[in-house]
């Protein structure tokens, strides 16, 4: 589990560390290009689609079940790099809703 019972053990900890961790790699990219995806590139590359499926399970499996916020939390390249997702039509597309996610795959980021 993701999180497990309150985040007592350090695992919310590891888990905001880690999303700190991913949002000083897009502000390299951001930095250099301007670009809001990893390699700094006017389009996502294989990295971008490849973690981009992960994020966005886990954002809603832990909004749901931990009530932990991912977006808006002081953290800019990550939001950036969400929204740039979010403002492709091909991306919109292929995305799943937060119910999906939440209902499909529940024990892969941790039960409440």
């Amino acid at each position: 589990m993701l999180l497990g019972g309150g985040g007592s053990d350090g695992r919310l900890q590891a888990y905001e560390t880690l999303l700190d961790r991913v949002d000083q790699e897009l502000g390299k990219s951001w930095a250099a290009s301007q670009s809001p995806f990893f390699l700094g590139t006017e389009t996502p590359t294989l990295i971008d689609l490849q973690f981009i499926s992960h994020i966005e399970r886990m954002e809603a499996s832990v909004t749901y079940w931990k009530g932990v916020k991912m977006r808006g939390q002081g953290r800019e390249n990550l939001d950036r790099w969400l929204e740039a997702f979010d403002a492709r039509e091909s991306y919109r597309a292929t995305k799943s809703d937060f119910y999906t996610h939440v209902m499909d795959i529940p024990p892969q980021y941790g039960y409440a």
